[in-house]
């Protein structure tokens, strides 16, 4: 069959792929399982070189042409016109080197040495391919898939230094300046934060909570990444520290209003405080931030910015990961609670398992069965773990000096771990693993009960219940039945496999019924849920209208639901845009941002980054975009489906709108400041 394609667009988002060593050992067991050998491999296996005498003399005496079928034509592709858009990957990758057994020992040791730890890892490696304009082309797939590969392999081999530069083949390399880099950062977040205390100390002292609970709450926004950032920040903190020069004024005449003669006074005392304490506390904030800044700068030439780590740990992924079935790891339908079970009872008591039975349903915690060949599994998983939750009522404030002396303690156990880890090498027993991955939920592990089938006597079955009887003629498992909701298939055929291992000759237990009768009533209770989102989505008619974006929103969260997933539907994009503005301080007049510095500001629609929109049309020229009253964007080869909305809440202005002294400011007030000279506002219009 031939293919004929006028013109193709493809848009591809950026994307983050994530990989890790667990998949790789199953992989290489079902491609061991899955390859078959001919007759030469398999002499070649036994210790035999070449063919067999009568293999040989069978062949001699036949046609060459014997057997031989004329290969179908193969199919011919036909573009004319075909764009790629620019594909933006980031990868990372822990690997053990344990796991990547088809590389040689010597190369691997060598690997070891250069990564300075037993693991291969690529932190956050970007990959960037440009956008590829495919000429016209007529001929086979495999030439045309050929043809696309050399065009983008050249753009890998050009980014090579970069994944090499993200990879931990030189970590040891950079173990000087690590631990110069990281020496560096702890002395400077040890005086920096002593300095942060000092402040919040000095803001106590103004007597005014809702400054002090603003000052707080700006510490914990700034984001300092460079010396400039500290820069900006420190201007800042220095505009924020001598407007506390009005509060003599501007406290009486509030705490007048508010209440009356008593307030009046009380306001007096919090204006003397506040323009005594709050010049003072501006200072030294810009002192600290200047110092962030320089010990940011120093972090990312040593090649330690540790808010760069903090920003990889806190990376989460969009699902945990697949729970894999049987020997040769099968894959099944993901599901949540599947995945669930492999995060809290780990790889090592998972691995092989040929079916997961739910014993209770409800509750916070369910009580689950783990089938494997040759024995079965019982424990109990949290299905509402909230252990991590912190609850502000009940959560103490930190302490002055907490952090100062914690720093202190950061500085003892880097210089414990250095030489730890040196002291390995020189010994020679090899670099010291800093993290360890946990096999489970240590609390899960320590409620598991494992019955061997091999001690297996006799299955008796007691209303809902099973019991298993060892040899002993001792209770070995009991099984509760009664609220696992397993149907009368599902429960005939767990049954049938445990009884089948009584009997004579029976060794391995199989759970392939088991497995086909839990399916069927999956899909059968997924058919159901169906059916009643159906039904529930014919609301009675009402006088206040649905708009058609409310609609289909209404309808994705309806099939997100009846299908338990938190995700919204494919093919369903929210689109971002960022509206700009600036003034001179002081004037209170805001227009689109024209100064000579302001580049794709003066765009005045804006991605979060400050950059020109990469989604204004295309056709519009600048003068005609900046006098938009709505964003002038849209995505191609998507239909909007409501109309443009301002992201108003708490932490804005009435009409969506926050205030700071630069666009690199990382704190951002809702409320105009006497420094204030650029602002931005959040738009948001959804897509399908």
């Amino acid at each position: 069959r031939d293919f004929v394609i006028p013109c193709a667009k493809f848009q591809v988002d950026a994307a983050d792929f994530t990989v890790d060593d667990e998949w790789l050992g199953q992989l290489q067991a079902f491609a061991a399982q899955a390859q078959s050998m001919s007759g030469l491999e398999q002499s070649r296996h036994s210790g035999r070189i070449g063919m067999s005498v009568p293999h040989i003399q069978q062949m001699s005496g036949s046609s060459i042409l014997q057997g031989y079928k004329v290969p179908p034509l193969p199919s011919v592709i036909q573009i004319e016109s075909l764009r790629i858009s620019t594909i933006d990957l980031t990868v990372w990758c822990s690997m053990a080197l344990r796991s990547i057994n088809f590389l040689s020992p010597q190369l691997r040791t060598m690997i070891m040495l250069l990564s300075w730890k037993s693991k291969l890892e690529l932190d956050g490696a970007s990959i960037k391919l440009a956008e590829q304009k495919v000429p016209t082309h007529r001929g086979s797939m495999r030439d045309f898939l050929s043809g696309l590969g050399s065009l983008y392999m050249r753009d890998l081999l050009k980014q090579a230094h970069v994944v090499l530069g993200r990879s931990s083949l030189l970590n040891l390399p950079r173990v000087p300046f690590k631990i110069g880099g990281v020496g560096v950062s702890i002395l400077g977040e040890t005086l920096t934060v002593g300095v942060d205390e000092a402040t919040g100390l000095l803001d106590l002292l103004t007597f005014d909570n809702e400054y002090q609970k603003r000052q707080q709450e700006i510490r914990s926004q700034k984001k300092i990444s460079n010396v400039m950032d500290g820069f900006l920040e420190a201007g800042s903190s220095l505009g924020n520290g001598l407007m506390g020069l009005t509060d003599v004024f501007t406290k009486p005449m509030e705490g007048a209003m508010s209440g009356g003669f008593g307030g009046f006074f009380k306001g007096i005392g919090q204006g003397v405080a506040g323009t005594l304490v709050r010049p003072v506390t501006g200072i030294a904030t810009a002192v600290s931030d200047l110092g962030k800044g320089f010990t940011a700068s120093v972090n990312q030439v040593a090649g330690t910015d540790t808010s760069q780590m903090r920003r990889n740990q806190a990376r989460l992924r969009t699902r945990l990961p697949r729970l894999l079935f049987s020997e040769l790891g099968l894959l099944q339908p993901w599901s949540d609670f599947d995945a669930e079970v492999l995060r809290q009872v780990g790889h090592r008591h998972t691995s092989c398992v040929e079916v997961v039975v739910p014993l209770t349903l409800f509750g916070p915690t369910r009580k689950i069965l783990l089938l494997f060949p040759e024995h079965l599994l019982h424990c109990e998983v949290r299905m509402d773990d909230n252990s991590n939750a912190k609850d502000s009522k009940f959560e103490a404030p930190p302490r002055a000096g907490d952090q100062f002396f914690s720093h202190l303690q950061k500085g003892g156990d880097f210089l414990g771990t250095t030489a730890g880890a040196m002291g390995g090498l020189i010994a020679g027993s090899g670099p010291a693993e800093l993290v360890q991955e946990e096999p489970g939920d240590p609390e899960v592990l320590k409620r598991i009960q494992i019955f061997r089938f091999g001690a297996l006597r006799e299955v008796e079955e007691v209303g809902d219940d099973l019991k298993l009887m060892d040899t002993a003629g001792k209770l070995g498992a009991l099984i509760r039945l009664s609220a696992s909701g397993l149907g009368y298939d599902a429960r005939t055929a767990l049954a049938e496999g445990l009884r089948a291992l009584v009997r004579p000759g029976a060794r391995r237990a199989t759970w392939g019924p088991l497995r086909a009768a839990l399916n069927r009533e999956a899909d059968e209770a997924a058919k159901k849920d169906v059916l009643a989102c159906v039904s529930s989505s014919s609301l009675p008619t009402t006088g206040m209208s649905m708009s058609s974006s409310e609609q289909a929103k209404g309808s994705f969260q309806r099939s997100a639901a009846g299908s338990g997933k938190s995700s919204v539907a494919g093919g369903y994009r929210t689109l971002e845009v960022f509206e700009l503005e600036s003034a001179f301080p002081g004037t209170g007049l805001w227009s689109t941002p024209s100064m000579p510095t302001d580049f794709d500001t003066s765009w005045r629609w804006a991605d979060a980054s400050g950059s020109k929109h990469p989604n204004l049309k295309a056709d519009m020229k600048k003068d005609k975009v900046i006098k938009c009253k709505e964003p002038p964007c849209s995505l191609e080869m998507f239909t909007p489906i409501s109309q443009w909305t301002i992201d108003v809440n708490q932490n804005t202005s009435q009409d969506g709108w926050v205030f700071a002294l630069n666009w690199r400011s990382s704190t951002w007030d809702k409320v105009p400041g006497m420094f204030a000279a650029v602002r931005k506002r959040r738009w948001t219009r959804d897509f399908s």
